[in-house]
């Protein structure tokens, strides 16, 4: 994405409950009440990601159309805390990149890490590589 993307996509927060239904329209991110009323809509080109609080059902098209437009949503329980996202396969999972710069053996595990990668590696050239009779009385 570019900067003019960023500044003329905009952060769609949605307060839902059960009886809320999201849906694609014409191009549109539709939000209906029980009764088929509209209650929001919104352009899927103008959109960055949506965040969903509380509970809503979405469709099958909504979701194909927001991979195409490359828009992300996100479902927040009512504390706000995300519980599933739909969106693109290349995002980073945010919350397991803080738990590991949160770590405090971060050392430890790259250590362990590299030695495992050594070894793979010693293996693998060890295994592949032909050997003659004085090669194999070194090792």
């Amino acid at each position: 994405m570019t900067r003019p993307d960023f500044v003329e996509k905009q952060v769609l927060l949605i307060e839902s409950n059960h009886k809320h239904k999201i849906k694609f329209k014409n191009s549109n991110l539709v939000v209906i009440n029980e009764n088929n009323k509209t209650l929001l809509q919104h352009s899927l080109h103008r959109i960055f990601v949506v965040f969903i609080i509380g509970e809503s059902s979405i469709t099958s098209v909504l979701i194909k159309n927001a991979k195409k437009h490359d828009i992300n949503i996100c479902f927040l329980n009512l504390n706000l805390k995300p519980y599933f996202s739909i969106g693109l396969d290349n995002r980073g999972n945010f919350l397991l990149r803080k738990k590991q710069y949160l770590s405090k053996n971060n050392f430890q595990i790259a250590k362990h890490l590299m030695k495992n990668k050594i070894n793979n590696q010693t293996n693998l050239m060890e295994s592949l590589r032909y050997k003659t009779k004085e090669e194999k009385k070194i090792y």
